[in-house]
């Protein structure tokens, strides 16, 4: 196993959202000084997001916002994680812009990815990123780092890369492994029961899960989950939660 019991955070599922915040609240509020946050897109952390915004004792000022993936769309488009994030939390708390760092999906792929390199790489060459929040697919990828996908493999140096999805007509832009373990603290959050099985084999190790290579090599990581997400993993992870 690649986790023990105490990076495990279990809520039941009318709980998850307000637990996550919870959690999250924390981890941003006990920073003193300047701090970096690395939202996370899909469906799984808007919920959360939405009650991020309702607490009053974060530090927004303090805090600039990076994004882990984005689709290769404007800004306002539906599929945008920014437009979601944007809604859901930064229109809300964030009082400059200008500590909101978006990918620029509506550049062609490779220009949009290697303006966010070199913007990630100038500011983490010598700090390390801060607080990455970060989802898993049912197939095991994190961000837009697929199975089998050269952005899996992007060069040690590389920060984001653009990726062509197997299936999808959207290309995207994603950090790299090598962003990630770098982070201060990774945070992943996963609720639902068709995560479950993916989420066993996470941290079981697998060699073929993205988000298990992430496992190994993150200094600190902590598991947001619902007991629908929990449900298959070894009683000995979760007793006494």
């Amino acid at each position: 196993m690649l986790v023990k019991p105490g990076q495990l955070r279990i809520f039941y599922p009318d709980k998850f959202s307000e637990g996550a915040a919870e959690v999250l609240g924390h981890a941003l509020g006990r920073w003193r000084g300047p701090h970096t946050f690395f939202l996370a897109g899909g469906s799984t952390p808007q919920s959360t997001y939405l009650a991020m915004r309702a607490r009053k004792d974060l530090p927004w000022r303090e805090i600039d916002i990076f994004f882990s993936d984005e689709r290769c769309v404007p800004p306002y488009h539906e599929a945008s994680n920014y437009h979601m994030a944007h809604d859901a939390l930064l229109n809300h708390v964030v009082p400059c812009s200008g500590r909101v760092h978006r990918m620029e999906g509506e550049l062609t792929p490779d220009k949009g990815a290697n303006q966010y390199d070199a913007l990630l790489r100038q500011r983490f060459s010598q700090e390390r990123p801060g607080t990455i929040l970060l989802g898993i697919g049912e197939d095991g990828h994190v961000a837009s780092l697929f199975p089998d996908s050269t952005a899996s493999k992007a060069p040690a140096n590389a920060f984001c890369v653009a990726v062509h999805p197997l299936g999808e007509e959207i290309p995207r832009l994603t950090v790299t492994l090598a962003l990630l373990e770098r982070a201060e603290h990774i945070y992943f959050l996963v609720s639902g029961y068709r995560k479950a099985a993916i989420l066993a084999r996470t941290v079981a190790g697998e060699s073929d899960v993205v988000a298990a290579e992430v496992l190994r090599r993150a200094p600190q990581v902590t598991f947001l989950l619902d007991t629908a997400a929990a449900s298959e993993l070894p009683c000995s992870l979760i007793e006494d939660k």
